[in-house]
């Protein structure tokens, strides 16, 4: 008499858990909700920034910093669903500028505090801060000038 390997594995070891059964291919919503979101490190780094259309740079200072964007209080409000360009001074030589889209503003406790937003940060490289901070040559002379 032949038994089925799986009946025979549940009266070789009655204490066993069965085996959880995989959920099916089509359901993706097991597969997000498992997903983690990547590490936030809180990180006050100086960040310029800009959207669509606009010419000049407006400055901010970051509030924390993932792989996939950036938490920004900066000295212009910024509308969501827009697409920004992003330099973020690095504390090494370096700057990382980047492209992505502002997802949400998030207004202050009180009417002193900074606009603050998050950005999506899609494509980005990191550069040396002077081949960077060349392309906002304007912009770091007017900050530069006020500190």
């Amino acid at each position: 008499m032949r038994r089925d390997r799986a009946q025979s594995r549940s009266l070789d070891d009655p204490f066993r858990k069965p085996a959880a059964a995989a959920p099916h291919r089509c359901c993706a919503s097991d597969s997000v909700r498992h997903r983690r979101r990547p590490p936030r490190f809180e990180l006050q780094l100086d960040a310029w920034y800009r959207t669509t259309g606009e010419t000049g740079w407006h400055h901010g200072v970051t509030r924390s910093v993932s792989r996939t964007g950036a938490l920004i209080a900066g000295d212009a409000p910024a509308v969501g669903d827009q697409l920004a360009a992003v330099i973020i001074s690095l504390p090494s030589a370096g700057c990382l500028v980047g492209r992505g889209r502002i997802l949400r503003a998030i207004g202050g406790a009180n009417a002193a505090d900074p606009p603050t937003f998050a950005v999506a940060v899609e494509r980005y490289r990191i550069q040396p801060r002077a081949a960077a901070l060349n392309a906002a040559v304007g912009l770091l002379q007017r900050w530069y000038a006020r500190s």
